[in-house]
């Protein structure tokens, strides 16, 4: 079941993650239930810190400490994304929209 906090302003969902993206980690997810306009976030927290997939481990205050930590999905992460030459993770330009 996931839990809700309040956090920069608005109501957020906190659901762990079904897949951890690198190893001796484990993800959180938090979704805005207030404003679905928002990105999710998302936060990696060390394995040896939670010890399973229950958030409910977890405090509020741990939580609101977490999703601080947190970063958005709603833009690239690549260093050189702003580098009309940076080859990085972009769209190919000739590719086909569909």
């Amino acid at each position: 079941m996931p839990r809700t906090i309040e956090a920069d302003g608005d109501r957020w969902e906190v659901r762990p993650e079904v897949v951890d993206a690198r190893p001796g980690t484990h993800a959180l997810v938090f979704h805005c239930v207030t404003n679905r306009q928002r990105p999710y976030q998302v936060a990696e927290v060390p394995a040896a810190d939670w010890d399973g997939r229950d958030v409910d481990g977890f405090g509020e205050e741990d939580l609101r400490r977490i999703f601080a930590g947190s970063q958005p999905l709603d833009y690239t992460h690549d260093p050189g994304a702003d580098d009309p030459d940076w080859p990085g993770l972009r769209a190919d330009p000739g590719a086909d929209p569909e």
